[in-house]
């Protein structure tokens, strides 16, 4: 007799399960269920097809075929059923095949290109990104596209050229894109970084390095040090002084000591001993008063910071002295400058290093400030790919806006007057030195359009009160609340470097968010 493992299955099943051995019998057979097949939507990118704006931060169902998407009616959004590198690549070459709506093609062809990351295709995930505009077909048009998903696009790109080494190219890339959304605080803070990838300071560059600061006026310094990188100290240490004017009018609690550390720094670096060390002095005096009263206790980092860029700030008060050699021993003898800003320590070796002896270009000035930054750049790199980096970069697609969104948020932004409709009440028990707007409890403008919708507001607002400047507070952390003050630009808490122009704010935003028209 044959005996097989299938038959000893069976036999194991039926003993398991019988009834008394008077009166066994068979039991039915259990049917599995065949597993759903996963949609190549969920492979490509764990989302389903196309879902209209109002529901796409709860996606759940896909939409019929009747919008033109190829796609199951039961399946739902599921991340941990995405597929990884090749496999996923190819997920989201079939669903690009199935899809109509334009707007989630570039999405998918966004998918493809991380999935190539993973695999580590540089080229390939290249010409893949690059398709995304046409992938839209004839919503590339669409005015929200452009100001949303194309510029997230863009940076993807300079993401895989930042991985590639390629740095010029990366950062010329997020310029671009910038430049389609600079009023996109979300996609502001997202390509900062990619700013200072080169020393290049041309005029779109510099433009949006600007607009940056305006919008998030703790990035001035990304502008600051960029001017630091081409020679320019003293407008550099400039954009300090501009940022400690705006935050201590922003704000009742602010400690300057770090921002006119770097003034001192940037002053001695253009040659100016007096006014350097005058800047220094205020600092150390702040420094004291702090531990004197004992608020210095939970600033350690900060206070770190800042005396080592005093420290730099002393060798370079030691060059332009005369002493030169006791200024290249000094920074030598300091090891690796790890909390003074890079550019300033860039900045300073070259300066240290110009007609030295060869005896002393020795440690941390034996090499020239381009070979140090060329380390930096290549930590950064290789930073931006690991695979929590890579596996981030899919909250990039899902952050957009038709131009129908944003003009749904028209009637309420251009309601101002007595009782503008995102302007907060003042809290009379406790008043701010700023006022506060929020588009929290609107309906008709909500995610990305709703951060465009303050800003128009606020430059409707300043019109109205007959100033022509808003400030932001120092820093922002929602699309949908912001910290301003109005007034008039050139006066003190409003420098022109850090305040946006109400009529740019109107003239830009209202062809996008436009005045609704009078109805009878």
């Amino acid at each position: 007799m044959k005996f097989s493992y299938a038959g000893a299955a069976t036999l194991a099943v039926a003993t398991v399960f019988a009834t008394p051995a008077h009166a066994q019998s068979t039991p039915p057979t259990v049917q599995t269920p065949p597993a759903k097949p996963v949609s190549p939507f969920v492979l490509c990118d764990g989302r389903t097809g196309y879902v209209s704006g109002g529901l796409r931060i709860f996606r759940a169902l896909a939409v019929t075929a009747t919008l033109g998407v190829s796609e199951l009616g039961t399946t739902k959004d599921d991340d941990a059923k995405r597929a990884k590198g090749r496999d996923g690549a190819a997920a989201c070459t079939t669903a690009l095949t199935l899809e109509k709506n334009g707007e989630r093609r570039v999405e998918l062809v966004m998918a493809k290109t991380i999935h190539l990351l993973e695999d580590n295709d540089l080229e390939q995930a290249l010409a893949t990104i690059r398709t995304a505009e046409e992938a839209a077909g004839d919503y590339k048009q669409d005015v929200g596209f452009r100001r949303t998903l194309l510029p997230r696009a863009m940076l993807l790109e300079a993401n895989v050229q930042l991985r590639a080494k390629r740095f010029a190219e990366a950062e010329a890339k997020a310029v671009e894109a910038l430049q389609l959304g600079s009023y996109d605080v979300a996609f502001v803070q997202r390509a900062y970084g990619f700013l200072g990838l080169t020393n290049d300071l041309s005029p779109a560059k510099q433009d949006v390095l600007a607009q940056s600061a305006r919008m998030i006026p703790i990035n001035f310094n990304a502008l600051a040090q960029t001017l630091c990188a081409n020679g320019r100290y003293l407008e550099a240490a400039q954009l300090f002084a501009d940022y400690v004017t705006l935050a201590t009018a922003s704000l009742k609690k602010f400690t300057p000591i770090w921002f006119d550390s770097n003034q001192s720094l940037l002053v001695a670096l253009a040659g100016d001993v007096e006014k350097s060390n005058a800047l220094r002095a205020k600092v150390e005096t702040e420094i004291a008063r702090l531990r004197s009263s004992g608020e210095s206790g939970d600033m350690s980092d900060l206070l770190a910071q800042t005396s080592e860029t005093l420290t730099l700030q002393s060798v370079i008060i030691d060059l332009k002295q005369g002493k030169a050699s006791d200024a290249r021993a000094t920074f030598r003898a300091h090891g690796p400058w790890l909390l003074a800003d890079k550019r300033s320590v860039y900045a300073s070796m070259q300066q240290l290093r110009a007609g030295a002896p060869a005896s002393e270009l020795t440690g941390t000035l034996g090499e020239p400030p381009d070979a140090w930054r060329g380390h930096f750049l290549d930590e950064m790199a290789t930073s931006i790919a690991t695979e929590d980096q890579t596996k981030r970069l899919y909250a990039l697609p899902t952050l957009s806006a038709s131009a129908a969104e944003f003009s749904k948020a028209s009637r309420v932004t251009w309601t101002t007057g007595a009782k503008p409709k995102f302007l907060w009440k003042p809290d009379k028990k406790d008043p701010a030195l700023f006022e506060i707007m929020s588009t929290i409890d609107t309906v008709s403008a909500t995610d990305l359009p709703a951060g465009e919708a303050l800003l128009l507001q606020a430059g409707l607002i300043a019109r109205e009160r007959g100033v022509d400047g808003v400030a932001l507070i120092p820093t922002r952390r929602n699309i949908d609340l912001i910290g301003v003050r109005f007034g008039k630009i050139g006066t003190p808490g409003f420098p022109e470097s850090l305040t946006l122009r109400a009529d740019k704010l109107i003239a830009d935003l209202s062809p996008v968010i436009p005045k609704p028209v009078p109805t009878n």
